[in-house]
């Protein structure tokens, strides 16, 4: 997972890393036995470990039936802390810029938690494009209660719709059509920087429970 020796766009300091999953998920995002955001959640947990982030906590970059994207972050980590790719080369000024603006530079690639930058995905399988599921933010979940985003992600049937973005494109929100049943890539978010006060990731935990 080593990077080059040098690399430009580094930040220093306080970040938060947007990583995506080896193994793509289909739209009810199951993985061990758990569904929606919480099977996923473990999924990017589980890659982080695998990949020696043992200090971070890392959730999944989409909504679930209750929540949305704009709460995923640490209330203290959203304003002015830099989204960086898995070696740490900025991609957004902070985490709101990443809502809002949704384009990342386009000099900098994401990778997966093996190291691999996606473009290597699309040259290793022969694709033209590599789609990732995307999620909503609360505005686009109250402007439409039937938002496509597979019921919340918790259904893969065939007939149902979800929103998906071609990360080659560098564009987070395309919010193109795809049927639930497909196997898309998924992105994972730290959801505070490690080194930040609150490190424990079970006291997080349980803060967001309280708070549904």
């Amino acid at each position: 997972m080593a990077p080059q020796l040098f690399l430009p766009y580094v930040v220093s300091g306080k970040k938060l890393r947007l990583v995506a999953l080896t193994t793509k998920l289909r739209g009810d995002l199951y993985y061990k036995n758990a569904f929606s955001t919480l099977g996923a959640d473990y999924a990017c947990q589980d890659a982080a470990m695998l990949a020696g982030l043992t200090k971070s906590y890392f959730k999944v970059f989409l909504n679930g039936q209750f929540n949305n994207l704009d709460t995923i972050v640490h209330s203290s980590q959203r304003a002015d802390v830099p989204v960086v790719n898995l070696y740490g080369q900025q991609l957004f000024s902070s985490y709101a810029d990443m809502l809002r603006r949704g384009a990342w530079n386009s000099k900098v690639q994401l990778q997966d938690f093996n190291g691999r930058n996606l473009s290597q995905w699309r040259e290793h399988h022969g694709l033209s494009e590599i789609l990732a599921w995307q999620g909503l933010r609360q505005a686009q979940r109250e402007a439409n209660i039937f938002s496509q985003d597979c019921e919340g992600f918790t259904n893969r049937d065939p007939m149902k719709l979800g929103y998906a973005t071609d990360l080659l494109s560098g564009q987070l929100f395309q919010s193109r059509e795809i049927t639930c049943d497909a196997s898309q890539v998924v992105l994972c978010i730290e959801a505070f920087d490690e080194n930040a006060v609150i490190t424990d990731p079970a006291d997080y935990r349980r803060r967001r429970r309280r708070r549904r």
